[in-house]
């Protein structure tokens, strides 16, 4: 992606998840699965925006399953 925005979007992404990784290790909860969510969003509009499906059917996923978890555990568990 040559777009200089898209390209700030990806290193964003990028940083996020990350971020997102290290708050997992730290077992710091609900903050990773929240700022994995930011993450999963922004590498799911980018590899659309890129019509890189690889990249969407990776975070898809990731975005579904936490949402539903998220929801079960704070009305359903």
């Amino acid at each position: 992606i040559k777009s200089p925005v898209m390209q700030k979007l990806r290193w964003l992404g990028a940083f996020t998840m990350t971020v997102a990784v290290t708050l997992h290790t730290l077992n710091i909860y609900p903050w990773n699965v929240y700022v994995q969510m930011v993450g999963a969003v922004i590498w799911i509009y980018a590899g659309t925006t890129a019509k890189d499906w690889a990249l969407v059917s990776n975070f898809v996923p990731q975005l579904v399953i936490m949402t539903v978890g998220m929801i079960y555990l704070t009305y359903g568990g």
